[in-house]
């Protein structure tokens, strides 16, 4: 038997475009899925249960199924609410992360690799800045102590979109972009790591880019609205200012590179 991101790799339908495993027609590119590689893919469209045993599904075949966390104990829905207000065109629900204790873990450190893309959807209009950025929201991450400790996340800051790293020797490193993303619309944010650089894409344009070379840790899972730190709960380090504030959607994880093609044929498939 195949895991759902090994099925298609010779069988995905092409017309000779940018993408072996991309069927493109026209200006619009579908996605068939793009699955090779891909060992995580969390829609966040829906939620399986309630309360602490709740889950969000991962389609990509690995199991690595998304556990709905909360850090507050007094609101009366648990975990980001399921909301059909903004939704990207291609979903009629979708997850809304409050900024004060929602997140969904992943089940997953994918501890060791070198090399891996992330692909997301956000809508937001969150505006927090903070002073460092391991205290910045983050949209998917974890975090350990020390520098160069191979953790990494995705974040705004003052509404901006960037990234940080403890993925190279130097240290740990961060990139605040000039792409503001709280404007209350979806923009994809990916980023790109082939082991010696990575790279952030914002709808699909290249917004800068951080040296790495080390493999990430194996400690915690990533999370999606917040980052844990390293045997400790969310945001444990910076109070509340870790959490995510809006709406995010459709976050994919590869063990591969993905090309600029690539992360076009994501942007274009599924841009509203």
């Amino acid at each position: 038997s195949y895991f759902e991101s090994d099925k298609y790799q010779s069988y995905a339908s092409t017309d000779g475009g940018v993408d072996p495993t991309t069927y493109e027609v026209g200006t619009n590119l579908t996605l068939t899925p793009f699955l090779h590689g891909l060992v995580g893919y969390w829609p966040l469209s829906s939620i399986n249960g309630s309360g602490i045993n709740a889950t969000s599904t991962d389609l990509s075949g690995w199991n690595s199924y998304g556990t709905i966390e909360d850090a507050t104990t007094t609101e009366s829905v648990y975990g980001p609410t399921t909301t059909s207000t903004n939704c990207m065109s291609n979903r009629s629900t979708c997850l809304h992360f409050d900024e004060i204790g929602d997140s969904v873990g992943t089940n997953n450190n994918y501890g060791g690799l070198t090399s891996f893309s992330v692909s997301l959807w956000v809508n937001t209009s969150d505006s927090q800045s903070e002073a460092t950025f391991w205290e910045a929201p983050t949209m998917f991450g974890k975090g350990s102590s020390g520098p160069s400790s191979g953790d990494f996340g995705i974040m705004s800051s003052g509404g901006y979109a960037g990234f940080w790293t403890g993925l190279h020797s130097g240290g740990d490193d961060y990139l605040t972009s000039s792409v503001k993303i709280n404007d209350s619309i979806w923009h994809n944010v990916t980023v790109v790591n082939n082991g010696t650089s990575a790279t952030m894409y914002i709808d699909s344009v290249s917004a800068g880019s951080l040296l790495t070379g080390l493999g990430l840790d194996n400690l915690e899972p990533f999370s999606i609205g917040a980052r844990y730190d390293e045997g400790e709960s969310a945001c444990y380090y910076d109070a509340t200012q870790c959490f995510y504030g809006g709406i995010i959607s459709g976050v994919r994880f590869y063990k591969t590179v993905l090309t600029q093609g690539q992360v076009q044929a994501i942007y274009n498939s599924e841009k509203p």
